[in-house]
């Protein structure tokens, strides 16, 4: 999650933007929920795809 606040940080200082968009695929979308809710100010909107859940559960069915 350091990783991807840092990488937040360079693609906002790169692109001139207070805010992103973060997009997030599969497992990716625990990793990207998580920046999300400590660091909401870096971000403009987040989008799941394929988002996690029970990943226990998901493993059963």
């Amino acid at each position: 999650m350091d990783d991807l606040l840092a990488l937040t940080d360079y693609i906002s200082e790169h692109l001139g933007k207070d805010k992103v968009i973060l997009m997030a695929h599969s497992s990716g979308t625990y990793i990207g929920m998580q920046a999300a809710n400590k660091s909401p100010e870096k971000y403009e909107a987040y989008v799941g795809i394929g988002q996690m859940s029970d990943t226990i559960e998901s493993e059963k069915v």
